[in-house]
């Protein structure tokens, strides 16, 4: 494994393209922004919101959101442009009493609201699925973005407004060439917004059929135009932050958890605990943690540096979401051993190596990892299996 020698990240992270040089495309593409006349983009936003509005349509604009902070930070910028929002929701299989709070606080600054609840039946089938087959929750990613172009669609909204384009953002590179810009296509939905471009008519088996899974067709970009409908991200007009976003939501009544869910962040992924298991099977596959994604951010913007990002990951450790994992078990109705199989399933062989490291003990662990000595602990035992130690 290499890491970037700006942030921290690994190349095993996807789509994360790395130069000569040793730095990340997403740290590239950070001090590309930085030359972005921004001016000029918030012009552009003004045009397309006039446009939007010169349609005369019932809607101005659909806003998929979940009631984070990028979704306040969405909204304001909408309503403050004046723009006619149409709210609309996936609602997650299991979510928090504070994102059901978030969620309500976002719709009550002004808007009509959709929200989608899947047969629960399905999605059950859905996700065991989906983590038997890719090791991930890759149906989740396929109803929040599928069916909120299918909703948009229908409705014929002029603009489908998304937050920022991670092509651009935390990829780079060839995937920013591209899949980058303004405009979400099929293609970027395929790449980068559904895990092995699965679609809706990879769902379909002998136990969920084609009217199953209706929620999860989505039109293509020959359809979507056809209706007049525009899906862009906010983040190529306005330079996106998570901190700022953040205290632009505080500002309208969004609140943070007491301590973070997963990551570093205690105003980021708080309303759904399977999204913390997401970021969770990261590390077997990639020995990527949240941690890491979050504290390059950080980096890149300046407010610490490598070295304190460093110390801030050894000091956190390695954290284990048991309680999640039990919460996510008992919804699908499988034992915990069969989430466990799943990940030993997944692991990556390439990186890990079940070794000695003490005279009398051997375990699991990434031989080349960010931080020496690293303690995978009981993550490691529950990778354990049958492998020779080496």
């Amino acid at each position: 494994m290499r890491y970037c020698k700006k942030c921290i990240l690994p190349d095993t992270r996807p789509r994360l393209p790395f130069n000569e040089e040793g730095i990340c495309g997403a740290c590239i593409a950070y001090e590309q922004r930085k030359s972005v006349d921004w001016n000029e983009r918030a012009r552009l936003w003004d045009h397309l919101v006039a446009w939007a509005k010169a349609r005369r349509q019932p809607y101005d604009a659909m806003l998929p959101i979940s009631g984070g902070k990028d979704s306040f930070a969405q909204a304001v910028k909408c309503l403050e442009s004046g723009l006619h929002v149409l709210g609309y929701t996936w609602r997650p299989v299991i979510r928090t009493a504070l994102g059901q709070e978030n969620l309500e606080t976002l719709i009550g600054m002004g808007m009509d609201h959709y929200e989608l609840t899947i047969n629960p039946r399905v999605e059950k089938k859905l996700y065991v699925q989906s983590f038997e087959k890719y090791g991930s929750d890759a149906c989740m990613h396929a109803a929040v973005y599928y069916s909120s172009m299918a909703m948009a669609y229908r409705f014929e909204t002029p603009l489908v407004i998304w937050s920022e384009n991670s092509a651009d953002v935390y990829s780079g590179g060839e995937w920013a060439n591209r899949d980058g810009g303004a405009r979400l296509s099929q293609n970027w939905m395929l790449v980068h917004g559904s895990t092995a471009g699965a679609t809706a008519a990879d769902w379909i088996s002998t136990e969920v059929s084609k009217e199953d899974v209706t929620p999860y067709w989505c039109p293509s970009n020959l359809e979507m135009g056809s209706k007049g409908v525009s899906p862009i991200f906010l983040g190529f007009f306005f330079d996106w932050d998570p901190v700022r976003n953040y205290e632009v939501a505080a500002a309208h009544g969004f609140k943070a958890a007491s301590e973070p869910m997963v990551g570093i962040y205690n105003f980021a992924d708080l309303d759904d605990p399977i999204a913390v298991i997401h970021h969770f099977l990261k590390i077997p596959k990639f020995a990527l943690m949240r941690e890491m994604d979050n504290l390059s951010l950080e980096i890149r913007a300046g407010r610490i540096t490598r070295d304190e990002a460093l110390w801030a990951l050894k000091d956190r450790g390695l954290r284990v979401p048991y309680a999640e994992i039990a919460e996510f078990c008992e919804f699908v109705e499988k034992e915990q051993a069969w989430f466990w199989d799943i990940v030993r399933k997944f692991r990556n062989s390439t990186i890990w190596r079940y070794k000695f490291v003490s005279e009398n003990k051997a375990q699991w662990t990434v031989p080349d990892f960010l931080i020496e000595d690293w303690d995978w602990g009981l993550l490691a035992a529950a990778m354990w299996s049958n492998d020779v130690v080496i």
